[in-house]
């Protein structure tokens, strides 16, 4: 006689974040202005990071004594990266979103750099003030990008604009059809920095300059980069596409603030850069690689081959294939270590070593695709940010992780048979 099929009863916590917090997390990833800012961070990133390079040239310890002959010439590509950046950002930013309300991207990116510009440097009159072009800037550069694609789209949507007869060139037409929302633009910029004298710059800087410090504190780092982050990941949803345009702005702004105080010789003020996120954890978002390590010792052959293919990716913090394969996704074991333990042991940690003055700040924008302890390393050239990246990133994770392997790796061993099942009374 068949057993009775028994309906399986879900952890109260799986329900509601699977129907309350993920439909959220999904709208507000999918949000345009979110997809805009997430699409031109990500674009910027790329121009920072060959600034990066620049700098680890210019400081690396052996490096830098080499490359001292060439420090103007190395001063003007810093300049024109980092000093620059907000412009980037800009017509990034302006052009992505641009797209996303299916006007034309070109006009809608050079109205957003031209609405910055009249932002940013309305006090020179000899010449372009540089003081809010880079860093300082950024945050200047998304209200003002997103100010000027938001009248350019009225102004399309409404026909605010002179149409060109049929038979005109693209080129031609575009220039007839920017004049209008060029100067529907630039106006009230204008009038607000130029004629009124109100600073812009440092009113908007003041105001997100307070929020990265709230950001950089530990309850900042604990809520936004690690539980909030694992859990959606936890969910199946992406964070960085999801959460990103949240916390990567503030952790880029950061680390250039950083690398502008460093360069003067001043004390760094962020602990929380791009370098501290993708160096105090080793794996990708939960510190995954102890896991790995964990399925190529077993004697489970399915967790052997899932630690063998996912050893390159997990070290490069490419952790998809063992958040699907193993699965920790949606699986109720790996929810208390992933989603709340690991993210705290970790960020804890590595905030200790830095405000502690173990490893020094970041101020160099490495992250991404490099085991943590080298991307932390690249970030400040500090050498005492490899051990500390294996401690944070490593050793701290393989504690918290192995009693629930345990546990999850005899279930997997009873499937295969290499254990016996439990019987009822167990």
């Amino acid at each position: 006689m068949a057993a009775p099929v028994v309906a399986e009863k879900r952890p109260r916590l799986t329900d509601f974040l699977e129907q309350k917090l993920a439909p959220i997390a999904q709208r507000f990833g999918s949000q345009r202005h979110v997809a805009a800012i997430r699409e031109a961070f990500l674009s910027v990133i790329a121009f920072i990071v060959v600034g990066a390079f620049i700098m680890v040239i210019r400081d690396a310890p052996g490096i830098g004594t080499w490359a001292k002959p060439l420090a103007p010439q190395l001063s003007v590509a810093l300049n024109l990266t980092f000093g620059i950046a907000a412009v980037y950002l800009a017509f990034s930013l302006a052009y992505n979103l641009a797209v996303q309300y299916e006007v034309d991207a070109l006009t809608g990116g050079l109205l957003g750099v031209m609405a910055f510009l009249f932002a940013a440097a309305p006090q020179a009159v000899d010449g372009i003030s540089f003081e809010f072009l880079g860093v300082a800037g950024m945050f200047l550069a998304v209200a003002a990008s997103i100010f000027a694609v938001e009248m350019y789209r009225i102004c399309m949507q409404h026909g605010v604009y002179i149409k060109a007869p049929a038979d005109v060139p693209p080129a031609v037409t575009r220039f007839f059809m920017m004049l209008l929302p060029e100067l529907i633009v630039v106006l009230p910029v204008w009038l607000v920095s130029t004629v009124w004298k109100v600073e812009l710059g440092p009113l908007v800087l003041g105001l997100f300059r307070r929020l990265s410090f709230v950001m950089d504190t530990y309850t900042g780092g604990i809520v936004m980069d690690g539980v909030l982050n694992n859990w959606i990941w936890w969910l199946g949803i992406h964070p960085f596409a999801s959460l990103g345009p949240l916390y990567i702005p503030f952790l880029t702004s950061n680390t250039l603030a950083n690398a502008q105080a460093f360069a003067a010789g001043d004390p760094m003020p962020f602990v929380q850069t791009l370098s501290w996120w993708s160096g105090y954890k080793t794996g990708g978002t939960g510190s995954t690689i102890p896991l790995v390590f964990f399925c190529l010792m077993s004697r489970s052959k399915r967790l052997k081959a899932l630690g063998a293919v996912s050893l390159i990716p997990v070290l490069c913090h490419i952790n998809e294939p063992l958040l699907f394969g193993l699965p920790i996704i949606l699986n109720p074991i790996w929810f208390i270590p992933f989603g709340i333990l690991a993210p705290i042991a970790s960020i804890t940690t590595s905030l200790w070593a830095t405000k502690a003055g173990l490893v020094a700040a970041g101020h160099i924008p490495f992250m991404g695709f490099l085991p943590g302890p080298i991307v932390w390393y690249l970030g400040t050239l500090d050498w005492r940010a490899i051990p500390w990246g294996f401690v944070t990133g490593w050793i701290i994770p393989a504690l918290v992780y192995y009693p629930f392997w345990r546990v999850y790796e005899r279930s997997v061993l009873r499937e295969e048979g290499l254990l016996p099942q439990l019987s009822a009374a167990d």
